[in-house]
């Protein structure tokens, strides 16, 4: 598969560009943990619309995003989620949540 070898490329990549910023990872980390197992709960209020009509439904949702893995590199990470939060975008009732990679 292409994408564990694009993602090992990135994530081998030098952290500073000659005159750009680092990235202090442990910073973002501190803000964001995304160590594994760790999980974030959204409750909220979304609308939807039934397939094939144009009836709209509103209801009360909870997604939960959960880190299935950390994948730590010379210049940044990646972490692999279920549950993103653009999932909500997509929602529909009874649909599980889709797998995504954050990668800094």
């Amino acid at each position: 598969m292409l994408f564990p070898l694009l993602l090992a490329m990135f994530l081998s990549r030098p952290s500073q560009a000659a005159d750009g910023p680092t990235l202090d990872t442990a910073a973002v980390l501190q803000q964001f943990p995304l160590n594994k197992g760790a999980s974030w709960t959204y409750v909220g209020e979304a609308e939807w619309t039934i397939p094939d009509t144009h009836k709209v439904r509103a209801g009360r949702v909870r997604n939960v995003m959960e880190v299935l893995q950390f994948i730590p590199g010379e210049g940044g990470f990646a972490a692999v989620v279920r549950g993103f939060p653009m999932d909500l975008a997509w929602y529909e009732p009874g649909k599980g949540n889709s797998i995504s990679v954050i990668i800094c």
